[in-house]
Parts: structure tokens; sequence; C-alpha cells
């Protein structure tokens, strides 16, 4: 098992990178987890190869999806409007760092705004 990935490095790769990976159904839905409080949380992978890893029980039949930051940051706004929350995924036990949609956004906003001005 890989250890958690630390706040810095997923905010790296997600400069770099200006995608996410998502697990989507064949009827468009995207996988969800519940919080603790069940909540309805949608993972958000850094890494390709860790959401494949995911892609096994529930999952197994689900198929691996990038999301550009742009289009991600769009998404994020129906996502806060319908109650939903979102989580970079941390470890290869699908652990999540939630965030509420708006916190999200403003990260990558901050981070599309960097990369403009390097």
């Amino acid at each position: 098992m890989m250890n958690d990935l630390s706040f810095e490095f997923v905010l790296e790769r997600l400069e770099q990178q200006q995608e996410v990976w998502l697990l989507q159904a064949d009827n468009g839905l995207f996988a969800m987890v519940e919080t603790p409080d069940q909540s309805p949380l949608v993972p958000l992978w850094v890494m390709a190869e860790m959401a494949e890893q995911a892609r096994t029980d529930d999952w197994a039949t689900y198929q691996l999806t990038s999301m550009s930051l742009s289009e991600l940051i769009g998404w994020l706004n129906e996502l806060q409007n319908d109650g939903i929350q979102t989580g970079i995924v941390i470890n290869d036990a699908v652990r999540v760092l939630p965030f509420e949609a708006t916190q999200l956004q403003d990260i990558l906003l901050d981070l599309i705004h960097r990369k403009d001005k390097s």
C-alpha cells in the first residue's frame, strides 16, 4: 500500500497536469462515496494509476476518465448546488481529503492563476 500523498504533492500534481481523474459508470454517473455524516462525495484522483486501482468491487465496471481543471471548476458549482462534496484521494485505500465544492474551486482557481503568471 502506498503512503498518503501530501497536500503539497497533490497541489504540485494538479498544477502540472491541469486535470483530475474520476471513475464513470456507463450511465454517465460518477463514482461516489459517503462522508462519515452520510453526505455524498465525489472522489477525485490526481494520479490515473491510483484511480485505476480503485476499479474493484462496486466500481469494477466504471471507466477511468479525465477532467480538465477548468471543466472541474465549472462542475463544482453544480455539485455545490446539489449538496455534493468532493475529495482528493490520497492513497490507494481511497482515503479522501474532503472539500466543500467552493473550497476546492478556490484552490483550483489559485493554481490556475499561479500557472498563468509563470
